[in-house]
């Protein structure tokens, strides 16, 4: 079973720049008729739209696909993040 996709690698990358990505526990964000709640079925649905931040000082409250912007074939994902400033 080899690495699909080159996710081993991008994981790689992101730990070596000091990010991360919270769980991704929503729905799949591409690829939808225009303006419908309805997946492409020509498409195979991705979660390509993402929200990164750094490790340090960072913590994670919510992550999540923004199911009712409908203005394109993407979905939205929004990140509520907390952090200490000083």
């Amino acid at each position: 079973a080899g690495d699909r996709g080159g996710w081993g690698e991008l994981q790689e990358t992101l730990r070596e720049a000091g990010l991360m990505e919270g769980p991704v526990l929503f729905p799949a964000t591409y690829r939808f008729f225009e303006s419908s709640g309805e997946y492409d079925p020509e498409r195979i649905p991705a979660w390509c739209d993402r929200v990164l931040h750094s490790k340090v000082g960072v913590v994670r409250r919510r992550y999540c696909a923004l199911g009712g912007l409908r203005g394109s074939d993407h979905r939205p994902v929004g990140a509520l993040l907390e952090t200490s400033l000083l």
